[in-house]
């Protein structure tokens, strides 16, 4: 489970360490910027599981393992 005080700060997280989040923001002008964040905090709110401020959400991912035989 990944757990964020707030939305606000998991889409923080997000834009700073996440790399095609991250060249999406830089791309665009700055109010597309923060229209971009203010849809995203929208998303995580919406979708988180905690019924409070916080963020919580299910840290499910997929990895692929490839063998050269």
């Amino acid at each position: 489970m990944w757990r964020f005080l707030t939305a606000r700060h998991h889409v923080e997280f997000m834009r700073a360490y996440l790399g095609p989040l991250r060249m999406a923001f830089y791309v665009l002008a700055g109010d597309k910027q923060s229209a971009l964040e203010e849809d995203l905090i929208s998303l995580v709110d919406h979708y988180k599981l905690s019924e409070n401020d916080a963020s919580v959400w299910s840290a499910d991912y997929l990895e692929v393992v490839v063998a050269r035989r």
